[in-house]
């Protein structure tokens, strides 16, 4: 076969990397930071260093035709780095996730990019043009563990995902006003955000290490640790698939796939080479390596006679090749990228190996040669099943707003009438929160028989989402208030005050004191830049983090890390408000674990805003709810 192209690049551990378009910039994550390589000749040169990330850089990919480049970490962030005259400009993602990021990809459309983390869920990460950020939508269930890998389908809206509880699972990452409306295909034709095309076990309950789609999008192809490849041809929606044909091989488990063309799927990892499979729905089959095992001065010292071998370990006390492979990594390829390609074939893909001892070493192999030797492998095929749609959840958009939040001053919202959506968005008449919590007489419990019990949860469940949308209310009439009191607000244009405080970004756990209303001038118009307080906790918790996001941007060029701070706290913020207002009822039915975390959530999100209502009705619900318990 064609003598492969190697690159060594440093003596540390690869994690991911990726090519440009162009083939001219090479992307490689190491350590805490990601180094971009040119081309020069036949080699490829540092030119670049991408410093973003404090902690170990998990994934990178550039997007072939913006050439954006986005890395993600187990610090738990994601950055969007844009090309500038100037070198690459970060952009911070707002994930929401409490775990590490693992894996990053763009989608083939390049308006979104998947994100999988430790902690359970996807993050289908767009751009908003509104508010000039990337934010995330998250696909959750039934994801029980942390997400190894991700693929995306050529319609840019399926994503199929492999994680450590077994699973190959297709999703549906629509997004409305981002994607359009795809083809009706053999994974669905309706397919809202978060539905379930397809659920995939592993025979042997091994983690998934990589899936990806076939170049038609109609076969996915997923390896596991059990040294298995499976490839799932579907039928149709809520059908069994029309063949599940898995190959288990005698070799080490395989750490990633390409396909390249409808047939043939190539697969590399322990075994620190690269194999090929070739089949279709009928069986596939391991059909061999694409290396060569020869080295210079391996030859010869096979041929040797056993004397003159044993007269060389005598005089020498070792002999050769005694610690070097066969291979040309000398460890695990953990990832496999395609390099060149004519259409749906792979004329050539890069390999990295990302444990030590290392090498570093970057592989450029010609698919189409290959060696003569078969090796035989048993074929199973199995019908593994699938899963009905989830419903759609969707959060509501993060309209545009420029505050400058600093002070805390406290004044009451004026009295309203609250009507809020129940959790499952059955609008229903709520009462507002007390203006003390002594006046909180309706006593609580959430123990009882079935239906009873379902009864009381959801009552409890109501007055958690009660308490917290009257918290964030009176949160956003406090700081309208505040701006009022120091007049009206200076031009747009003009420059920041000197001295920049972080504000909103350290908000933490501080208490504020309701007091009552000043009489307010019909003549002075309230300032654009503070959102009115809605009758929607997701859409108040939303204004809260444009204020957030607006007060870090003032604040960046005074405050060290106010971009970061803020980006944790808004994921906060959307993560309680999310758990709050988008809870699940057959969970809450289930036992009385779900609804202590919708009310814990609640006394965090309350003890952020600091609005002291908000906290004691919250400790008034416990006392009333434990009270009930010692009662019974």
């Amino acid at each position: 076969m064609t003598a492969p192209e190697v690159h060594h690049l440093f003596h540390r551990p690869i994690a991911d990397h990726s090519f440009s378009a162009d083939r001219q910039t090479l992307a490689v994550a190491k350590d805490s930071t990601v180094e971009l390589y040119g081309r020069v000749g036949n080699a490829f040169k540092l030119k670049d260093e991408l410093k973003g990330h404090d902690k170990t850089v998990t994934s990178v990919d550039i997007a072939p035709n913006s050439g954006r480049i986005v890395t993600c970490s187990q610090d738990r962030n994601a950055l969007v780095w844009e090309p500038s005259p100037t070198g690459y400009k970060p952009t911070l993602v707002l994930l929401r996730i409490a775990r590490a990021a693992t894996f990053v990809r763009w989608s083939p459309s390049e308006t979104k990019f998947a994100v999988g983390s430790g902690d359970r869920v996807i993050a289908i990460c767009y751009f908003e043009e509104e508010n000039d950020w990337w934010v995330s939508k998250h696909l959750k269930k039934p994801i029980r563990s942390t997400i190894t890998t991700v693929s995306w389908h050529p319609n840019s809206v399926l994503l199929a995902a492999g994680s450590t509880d077994a699973h190959a699972r297709v999703f549906s990452s629509f997004v409305k006003g981002v994607d359009a409306r795809p083809d009706p295909s053999v994974w669905g034709e309706r397919l809202p955000f978060n539905t379930v095309c397809g659920e995939f076990l592993n025979s042997s309950a091994g983690w998934v290490h990589s899936v990806a789609f076939s170049p038609s999008g109609d076969a996915l192809a997923f390896a596991a640790h059990d040294s298995s490849i499976t490839i799932v041809y579907p039928t149709g929606p809520e059908q069994p698939p029309r063949a599940v044909v898995s190959v288990n091989a005698q070799l080490l488990p395989f750490m990633s796939l390409i396909w390249n063309g409808e047939g043939e799927i190539i697969a590399a990892g322990y075994d620190c080479e690269a194999f090929r499979f070739r089949g279709d729905a009928s069986g596939w089959q391991l059909s061999g390596t694409l290396e060569a095992k020869a080295r210079p001065g391996l030859e010869d010292a096979r041929e040797e006679s056993a004397l003159n071998m044993f007269r060389s370990m005598d005089l020498k006390g070792k002999v050769k090749d005694d610690t070097q492979l066969k291979t040309v990594h000398q460890n695990t390829i953990s990832t496999v990228r395609v390099y060149e390609s004519n259409g749906d074939s792979v004329s050539k893909f890069s390999n990295a190996n990302s444990y030590p001892p290392l090498n570093a070493k970057m592989e450029f192999p010609d698919p189409v040669h290959s060696t003569t030797r078969a090796l035989v492998c048993s074929q199973d095929q199995r019908h593994v099943g699938d899963e009905t749609p989830s419903q759609q959840r969707d959060t509501p958009k993060i309209p545009r707003c420029e505050p400058r939040i600093q002070c805390h001053e406290s004044v009451q919202a004026p009295p309203q009438s609250v009507v809020t959506p129940d959790p499952h968005g059955r609008p229903s008449e709520a009462p507002s929160v007390p203006a003390s919590a002594t006046a909180q007489t309706q006593t609580i419990s959430v123990y009882g028989s079935s239906a009873e019990q379902s009864h009381r949860v959801c009552t409890a469940v109501r007055m958690v989402h009660d308490i917290c949308l009257q918290s964030t209310q009176t949160y956003l009439y406090t700081h309208r208030a505040n701006r009022l009191a120091r007049g009206p607000m200076p031009p747009a244009s003009a420059n920041p005050p000197p001295t920049a405080a972080v504000g909103d970004a350290h908000h933490r756990s501080h208490t504020t004191t309701i007091e009552p209303p000043p009489p307010r001038d019909a003549t002075v118009q309230a300032p654009a830049r503070i959102p009115d307080p809605s009758d929607s906790l997701l859409q108040n918790v939303s204004n809260i983090c444009t204020m957030l996001w607006a007060n870090s941007q003032r604040s960046r060029l005074e405050v060290l890390n106010v971009e970061r701070l803020a980006v944790e706290d808004m994921g906060n913020l959307l993560g309680w408000a999310e758990t709050v207002a988008l809870g699940d009822y057959d969970e809450w039915r289930a036992g009385e674990d779900a609804f202590w975390c919708v009310f814990e959530t609640g006394t965090k999100l309350c003890t952020w805003l600091g609005v002291a209502d908000g906290i004691q009705a919250m400790a008034m619900l416990e006392s009333d709810i434990w009270g009930s318990i010692y009662d019974a």
